[in-house]
């Protein structure tokens, strides 16, 4: 931690007191950011990087990504090596690497940092090894919502488990106690990492920032009318969305969708994503005979995503466990009230009854209930709305670059 710390030059433009324009050259703090996705790559890494390239100049901070995607077309093991030596290559001119997740990046970052004697910040969003372990279970699993095997991340925190699944463990551990400050998006997510031996003095919550863009919401408007005109003449378009996977708690939608539609004929159910359970999701609805009132329609690129939430009248995010959930936020900005558990980092989102309704995980009859109410009462989906537009505003991008860089620029 003691080695000198490398800087760059960034010009600055600034307006003189004769309105003549006239540069600055100053010293800058340069962050290498090691990340999985960047662009042309869709997903929250690739949007963060690229937000932390474009802000942090203006404030003294300049940035370098190496992203893995570059590498991954590679076999496991070669990929992860060759990504070590472009990161080493890439440290001798920055002070500080900062790791986007705690295994595919995260633990070359922090070998790299180690050796180089650079500070290290990693940004922890989920528990790695707990979704694969999950992940894999529900592919072994013969029932579709058979969720008797589901463990909380609380719980596998303290229990163990198969070979691969403690490698996975002890390397996000490893990667998370050797970093100067881990950063994570909720309070939830804290306690999480706290259980992997990080001290509390070395966890900075910084809340993702949400940013609308205006110009695709008046696009998306008129492709939002024509979805509700093909999908329903009533307030019963469900909308739900994330990746195929047990935790997502979508077999029970599904089943909300037999009984509400004997009291809501024109209900459908949307769901956006795609995951391993896709297929089984998929047959289990034609199944139970909603497959006509149920769709999947797979990933959408941010100006279809913003026409989904658009067009639907409901966001159900009925989830075991969720770090922070971008999806609310955007379901809340386009005014859709949502229907969510208090599961992880949704409770630091929605407050019931104030910004939207908070429901047990898979109880499909308080589903069913608060979308019924949701439909028939249009007094309480305003007020929920109203609220929910208030909510989003506390969540702006210079919010969180102004937390970044302020933690960024104190020294080790």
């Amino acid at each position: 931690m003691g080695a000198s710390r490398p800087l760059a030059f960034v010009f600055l433009h600034i307006a003189g007191n004769n309105g003549r324009p006239f540069f600055v050259i100053v010293k800058a703090m340069r962050v290498l950011v090691a990340t999985p996705l960047y662009s042309p790559d869709i997903g929250g890494p690739a949007t963060y990087s690229a937000l932390l390239e474009k802000e942090f100049p203006a404030r003294g901070i300049s940035v370098a990504v190496v992203s893995f995607s570059a590498v991954r077309r590679l076999p496991k093991g070669l990929s992860h090596l060759v990504y070590f030596f472009q990161l080493l290559r890439a440290s001798f001119s920055a002070g500080i690497i900062f790791a986007q997740d705690p295994v595919s990046v995260g633990l070359p970052a922090a070998l790299v940092a180690g050796i180089t004697r650079r500070r290290f910040l990693l940004k922890v969003v989920g528990d790695y090894a707990w979704e694969q372990y999950q992940q894999r279970h529900s592919v072994e699993a013969k029932v579709q919502d058979d969720v008797s095997n589901f463990k909380t991340p609380e719980q596998f925190q303290t229990e163990r488990f198969d070979l691969l699944t403690e490698i996975r463990r002890k390397i996000e551990r490893f990667v998370a106690r050797r970093a100067e400050k881990v950063i994570v998006p909720s309070r939830y997510l804290a306690g999480i990492v706290k259980m992997w031996g990080v001290p509390e003095n070395r966890l900075k919550v910084i809340y993702n920032a949400f940013t609308p863009h205006a110009s695709e919401e008046r696009a998306a408007r008129a492709g939002s009318r024509e979805t509700r005109r093909v999908f329903s003449s009533l307030n019963a378009v469900i909308g739900s969305a994330g990746r195929l996977v047990p935790w997502k708690g979508f077999p029970a939608l599904i089943r909300v969708m037999v009984d509400l539609k004997k009291v809501l004929p024109e209900a459908k159910l949307l769901i956006v994503g795609e995951g391993p359970d896709g297929d089984r999701l998929k047959r289990f609805a034609r199944e139970l005979g909603v497959g006509d009132s149920v769709r999947f329609m797979g990933v959408l690129p941010h100006e279809k995503l913003t026409e989904f939430f658009l067009g639907i009248d409901i966001f159900v995010l009925n989830s075991a466990y969720e770090g922070f959930s971008h999806l609310l936020l955007e379901a809340m900005n386009a005014g859709v009230p949502v229907v969510t558990t208090a599961a992880g980092g949704n409770a630091e989102l929605v407050i019931h009854e104030r910004n939207g309704l908070i429901v047990p995980w898979n109880d499909q009859k308080e589903i069913m209930r608060s979308i019924v109410r949701l439909v028939r009462d249009p007094e309480c989906r305003d007020l929920l709305r109203e609220r929910a537009k208030e909510t989003v505003r506390d969540f702006s991008p210079a919010r969180m670059i102004e937390e970044l860089a302020a933690l960024l620029k104190v020294p080790a």
